[in-house]
């Protein structure tokens, strides 16, 4: 499988937010994952995502109502070189031992990075695109999303962040 990948030569003064903006404008596929240069996806993280939006919702609430459509799916990654110590998230330079599982559920700040929420695009433009440019705008974000169109949790580990 190949994928197309369109590099930029500048990166805008807005954490990368306007290329986010520009990609999902752009970009011509039913869903949208975003990375940074120091995201890794593992090598079958593409067809388990597939498979997580091909299946059937597993999940009703009371009223019959689902909720894990596959607008969104949210995936763990390891967070390379980082733990949470006392409350405190601590980076650990060049020792790959160290890690912290995010998982995105719930998807909150310090819980859930750009590469872990993959979106429809459709839902994407409705929201205006990458609409907010501050640093934090991920967790931000997915966050308002997740808790207006549900999400889908898949269970392994799909990447990195390094």
């Amino acid at each position: 499988m190949s994928l197309p990948v369109r590099c930029t030569p500048t990166r805008h003064n807005d954490w990368g937010h306007s290329l986010r903006d520009l990609g999902i404008r752009q970009a011509t596929g039913d869903y949208i994952l975003h990375f940074n240069a120091d995201n890794v996806l593992y090598p079958h993280a593409l067809q388990s995502l597939a498979a997580e939006i091909a299946r059937p919702p597993r999940f009703q609430d009371p009223a019959g109502q689902v909720i894990d459509a596959h607008d969104i799916i949210i995936f763990p990654i390891a967070m390379i070189g980082l733990q949470r110590i006392n409350g405190f998230v601590a980076q650990c330079i060049g020792d790959v031992n160290f890690y912290t599982i995010l998982t995105g559920n719930p998807p909150i700040m310090q819980n859930i990075d750009c590469m872990q929420l993959v979106m429809k695009r459709s839902l994407w433009l409705a929201e205006g695109g990458w609409s907010d440019k501050t640093k934090m705008s991920d967790g931000v974000l997915y966050q308002r999303f997740a808790r207006k169109y549900g999400y889908r949790e898949v269970g392994p580990v799909l990447g990195e962040h390094h």
